[in-house]
């Protein structure tokens, strides 16, 4: 499967002689949801550290819940790419089976991948060390308060912003393998595959910077 990577061109060929498969796709999402829901338990954990004041034993139905979300995140993302690509790829003329986009969008989040390995460490190694203050009362502008100082650690911003820019870097890899994708299996030229699975991801990767610059309260 490392051929995804190391030469999308020949791999896309080979798929589009052939009927879709999404045996190997699927197998990368679940090897996804498996390190994104450890991520997402460390982070419901701080979350339940932050409510503890709320109830006792809060922090494990919060890490359980967000491990679980986290878990599927991924499968819902592949189910949006592939609905994505089909649309784009409508709209610039070119045609596939649904399969065949679900197919491209699965091993177009091959990097993703190794994202999640790597953003399960960057979690292991900061979340944990965070200080995280009890929120004791139902004020929501002392919860603002605290909310802010929270995303203002600067444990919590390095983490941030490490993770927002590993993620901008794999979804750029992740749009240039979906485009060779459309280009050799649904009928698109290359700019024509590029805008396709391009332009969306790029729009995504401009709310995320937004976001972060946000939440970072650098606006």
């Amino acid at each position: 499967m490392l051929q995804i990577l190391l030469s999308p061109k020949q791999f896309f060929e080979t798929c589009a002689g052939s009927e879709p498969s999404l045996k190997k796709p699927a197998l990368i999402i679940l090897l996804m949801s498996v390190f994104t829901a450890g991520s997402g338990y460390l982070l419901g954990e701080l979350t339940g550290r932050m409510l503890s004041g709320f109830m006792e034993g809060i922090g494990l139905i919060t890490a359980v819940s967000t491990a679980v979300t986290s878990f599927l995140a991924p499968w819902f993302m592949w189910l949006v790419i592939a609905v994505i690509l089909m649309v784009m790829t409508k709209i610039m003329k070119g045609s596939c089976s649904f399969k065949r986009y679900a197919e491209i969008a699965g091993y177009g989040l091959f990097p993703q991948l190794f994202g999640s390995v790597i953003g399960l460490v960057l979690a292991f190694w900061y979340l944990p060390r965070i200080q995280v203050t009890p929120i004791k009362v139902a004020d929501p502008a002392q919860i603002q308060v605290l909310m802010t100082d929270f995303l203002k650690n600067p444990l919590m911003q390095e983490y941030t912003i490490l993770s927002t820019i590993l993620s901008v870097i794999l979804l750029i890899w992740t749009a240039n393998i979906a485009a060779i994708g459309l280009e050799k299996c649904c009928g698109l030229s290359s700019k024509q595959s590029l805008v396709a699975a391009g332009l969306p991801i790029a729009v995504y990767i401009i709310y995320s910077l937004y976001t972060l610059v946000t939440m970072s309260g650098w606006l």
